[in-house]
């Protein structure tokens, strides 16, 4: 079950915000330089699995903030 979390990663004109919903699921906004932006779903509560997207992220991100947002992600989790 998620809890609603919010966490923000900033870096020269990069960031980063990862958000969970309540019985929704968590959403990754990558936020450009330029002012464009990118929305990806990582986790769905209804199929109650990571998307496709996770993995490109974990892929293409540095190992420090892939290590940040995996934190966060375990934060969006009840107990």
């Amino acid at each position: 079950m998620l809890k609603d979390h919010q966490f923000i990663y900033e870096k020269s004109g990069f960031s980063l915000e990862l958000e969970s919903f309540e019985n929704e699921g968590i959403v990754l906004d990558i936020y450009f330089g330029s002012g464009k932006s990118l929305t990806l779903e990582l986790y769905d509560c209804l199929t109650e699995k990571f998307s496709d997207h996770y993995k490109v992220v974990c892929e293409i991100l540095d190992p420090f903030i892939i290590e940040q947002l995996e934190n966060e992600i375990k934060k969006c989790f009840t107990k």
